[in-house]
């Protein structure tokens, strides 16, 4: 009996999350470090959201979930390495799934950042976009330095365009990023990798930067030809962004926009993991469910309680 209570006891321990404030020196509350000792363990945390998001002009409910987990890439070919042999690089992997419906199809949409745990940047990125209409891809990695995009838009189709690594973040792993910038500080915010539509654009184009990485980015969708411009095998491409300014107060983060105004705004919990998020006229979401264990083990039917809303 002692023996079955001791594992009853790791098991209870691998499902939770230990609620210990993680205190920084910029106030209560921060989030917690690709870095901290915590991700040693191999389990990966796994949290889910609920919320609603804009998209033709209509708010729709929605479900976010995000898992991760600590890994080791291949330092050439930066794919996951299950047994590591030495060289490879650290990596904290945090997968995002986010789904909801328009009328009659729905979106499923998922980006995957590899983020080097020692210096908290973006090793590898990948969003892709599916609808009934079609499939987005696109992927950016710090060997390469392009930013590669396969549309099925007209007008779009495969392209690409250098993007050195850098002082910069794509908008949809701001949830990640954002709560781990320091206070007061400037950022370039780039077009997000998972998007319906591509994110590149022809130099020059008239209001590129404009909206990047906020707003109903579906809109175009639905009026496909109002776009306005093609770049298929276009070399003068480029990832269109803006410049946002950090303010932290404990466990909140708020990106401003140059009125000084509030288009972004993260708060993590007293563990420092993400708790919710709003971007301003597009996304509002909070967690509902949280659990720590190696979800890839956990197939069952009866584990999809643990990831309901």
């Amino acid at each position: 009996m002692k023996g079955l209570r001791s594992l009853a006891l790791s098991i209870a321990l691998v499902g939770s999350v230990a609620c210990v404030a993680h205190r920084g020196p910029e106030g209560p509350v921060q989030a917690l470090p690709f870095a901290d000792d915590s991700w040693d363990d191999g389990m990966a945390l796994v949290s889910t959201y609920s919320g609603r998001v804009q998209r033709y002009g209509i708010w729709r409910e929605a479900t976010v979930r995000d898992y991760l987990v600590r890994e080791y890439l291949d330092p050439v070919s930066f794919t996951k390495r299950d047994n590591p042999k030495g060289g490879e690089v650290a990596v904290l992997k945090a997968n995002r799934l986010m789904e909801f419906s328009t009328g009659s199809y729905d979106y499923r949409l998922m980006g995957s950042y590899l983020f080097d745990r020692a210096e908290e940047t973006l090793v590898h990125g990948k969003g892709v976009c599916l609808n009934a209409c079609g499939i987005v891809v696109q992927f950016w990695d710090r060997r390469s330095q392009r930013l590669q995009s396969d549309s099925y838009w007209e007008g779009e189709g495969r392209a690409s365009a250098p993007l050195s690594a850098g002082e910069w973040h794509f908008a949809d792993a701001l949830p990640f990023v954002a709560p781990r910038l320091a206070n007061g500080s400037e950022i370039r915010v780039l077009a997000p990798l998972v998007a319906p539509r591509s994110i590149l654009v022809p130099e020059g184009a008239v209001g590129e930067a404009a909206g990047v990485g906020f707003g109903d980015l579906c809109a175009a969708c639905a009026r496909p030809g109002d776009v306005g411009y093609a770049f298929a095998n276009d070399p003068r491409t480029t990832v269109p962004g803006r410049t946002l300014r950090v303010a932290r107060r404990g466990p909140v983060t708020e990106l401003l926009g140059e009125d000084g105004v509030a288009v972004a705004t993260f708060r993590v919990d007293a563990d420092g993991h993400l708790e919710s998020w709003t971007v301003a006229g597009e996304q509002e979401f909070r967690r509902a469910r949280q659990f720590r264990g190696p979800y890839w083990q956990m197939t069952e039917p009866s584990d999809r309680r643990r990831v309901k809303p």
